[in-house]
């Protein structure tokens, strides 16, 4: 078993371009330029159970939750609350070996 802890720092400056579909950029917060950078650090603790024998041999449960710490945004964005991320991995020993 480990255990795994990290820092994720996102930091995005505003962009240029637009797509003419959305028309006035007024009525659409969410495309304009000057509202779409912003900062963001998140913390993610993880969690791996490897398995080395018995009816589980070469089977690995990894779970990794991550939680915002910082927020700091230009504009109007969807909210993340906390990301789950789990995964399931089997390996095999090459051809031959025992």
């Amino acid at each position: 078993m480990s255990l795994s802890g990290r820092v994720l720092f996102h930091n995005r400056g505003n962009y240029a371009g637009s797509d003419p579909a959305y028309g006035d950029r007024m009525m659409a917060p969410t495309v304009r330029q000057e509202l779409r950078g912003g900062t963001r650090v998140d913390i993610p603790l993880g969690m791996n159970v490897y398995f080395p024998g018995g009816a589980l041999r070469g089977h690995r449960i990894a779970a990794e939750w991550q939680v915002p710490v910082y927020r700091s945004l230009q504009g109007p964005r969807l909210e993340t609350d906390w990301v789950l991320t789990v995964g399931w991995q089997k390996s095999f020993a090459p051809i031959g070996h025992h």
